[in-house]
């Protein structure tokens, strides 16, 4: 049993206070351990930032030294080698242009030729220009036929204005040629 001679009113006032305490002291004690567990995270913080500046710096100094190494000039010669190896390799598949030429020159005959120009070399064709001078008609008919002889398929366009003269006639004519 418990016996309190204060009278009603003020017992309901008591423990008001008494429960408004309880409620401070609550929240005084929450906040102390928010404080408490804000500060013990900062040194974490702290170790970390200064990791990261020193990971920063240690990638800074390796970027500086393989600049000065060369390693990025090394970098750029190997891919211009690696484009230059590509390009070469393309042409090394295909029929290379002085097997072309040498074909049209051991077709010549009496032909005198005074210009080939490859104009486009692909996979299967290559256009080529000859100019020249054939001493007759049939001299130049013959060269024409050798052309279209040296590959099946391949086409000579010879105009027929040339043939206006019978001796020391000027050509140009067009070779399409089939590449084996």
């Amino acid at each position: 049993m418990r016996y309190i001679f204060l009278p009603d009113q003020e017992q309901t006032i008591l423990k008001r206070r008494y429960l408004m305490r309880i409620v401070i002291v609550a929240f005084f004690l929450l906040a102390v351990g928010g404080l408490v567990g804000v500060v013990s995270l900062f040194p974490t913080y702290i170790s970390l930032y200064t990791e990261e500046q020193s990971q920063i710096k240690m990638a800074t100094l390796l970027k500086k030294d393989q600049d000065n190494s060369g390693v990025a000039l090394l970098q750029n010669e190997l891919k211009s080698d690696s484009d230059k190896i590509r390009i070469l390799s393309a042409v090394s598949t295909g029929v290379a242009p002085s097997d072309l030429i040498e074909r049209i020159i051991v077709a010549r005959g009496q032909v005198h030729i005074t210009s080939i120009v490859l104009n486009d070399i692909g996979t299967t064709t290559a256009t080529i220009t000859l100019g020249g001078v054939a001493p007759t008609r049939d001299s130049l008919v013959a060269f024409k036929t050798r052309l279209q002889g040296l590959s099946v398929g391949n086409k000579v366009d010879l105009p027929i204005t040339i043939f206006d003269k019978s001796k020391d006639i000027n050509f140009s004519l067009k070779v399409t040629h089939i590449l084996p």
